[in-house]
């Protein structure tokens, strides 16, 4: 069974839900492009103003693991409860919210997959000049490709589609 709705829903879906659909979208970019933005801010901007290349490491860690990987945990939870409030509105807002759910949780399981070996390896090559900040630059890629399949969906959305990546592993499938 395929997990795209019938063509006549592309066709037909109003404008409100197109909007709603677009809306769940955007809510998981946002948490994650700011993310995003605080470490390219601190890489490039915020290395200037730091007196030593270990603080802006021990800052990036300390963000990292006591703001970011929280907020990706409780991420898949608060998406979870939003397609559950918003399943039944219309089949194509269910859609998004089952989409979104995927996201955050392909996002969270990827990013603490890549955490975990990320420390291992580290252990071993913590010597490696700028290791630390190429890490977290690639945790970072993967949480940015995240937040562009989710603007992307929420594009699609606006216009009356339903955008599929063959990135996004379908934990919860159509019905």
């Amino acid at each position: 069974m395929s997990d795209d709705p019938p063509h006549e829903l592309h066709l037909q879906v109003p404008c409100k839900f197109r909007a709603i659909a677009a809306v769940i979208h955007a809510i998981f970019a946002i948490p994650m492009g700011l993310i995003v933005t605080f470490y390219l801010w601190m890489l490039f901007v915020g290395s200037s103003e730091m007196s030593s290349n270990t603080n802006q490491v021990l800052t990036i860690v300390f963000y990292f693991i006591f703001v970011s990987l929280p907020i990706m945990a409780i991420w898949p939870i608060i998406s979870w409860v939003m397609w559950l409030a918003t399943r039944a509105i219309h089949p194509f807002v269910d859609l998004a919210g089952r989409d979104v759910l995927n996201y955050t949780l392909g996002n969270l399981i990827s990013t603490l997959g890549l955490t975990i070996l990320l420390v291992v390896v580290s252990r071993s090559l913590y010597m490696v000049p700028y290791f630390h900040e190429v890490s977290f630059g690639i945790l970072n890629f993967v949480v940015a490709a995240f937040v562009m399949n989710s603007i992307v969906s929420g594009l699609f959305a606006l216009r009356g589609d339903r955008y599929q990546s063959i990135l996004i592993h379908p934990f919860v499938r159509a019905k």
